[in-house]
């Protein structure tokens, strides 16, 4: 399988020409560009983080609690499914 961190952007059907808003709000293109694995990862866990979720993108058993599904919890922690 290919690192999608290492091929460039070409576009996606509803943004052909890669636009994205760059500093000051003004559109840029990032058509062409790659995205450093090392900084995506680490942006990735960080907002992982912030929201509670753990490595894999799923909600921590405390987030859970706090969102008043303890019960939901207690099920996933009896398979391993929540930390």
């Amino acid at each position: 399988m290919n690192d999608l961190h290492e091929q460039p952007f070409q576009s996606v059907f509803f943004d052909p020409e890669g636009i994205v808003p760059g500093p000051g709000g003004k559109p840029v293109s990032r058509q062409g560009e790659v995205v450093d694995k090392e900084r995506f990862e680490k942006m990735k866990s960080e907002y992982y983080n912030l929201r509670g979720w753990d490595e894999r993108g799923f909600p921590t058993g405390k987030t859970l609690k706090e969102l008043e599904l303890g019960d939901i919890a207690d099920e996933l922690q009896k398979s391993d499914l929540v930390v």
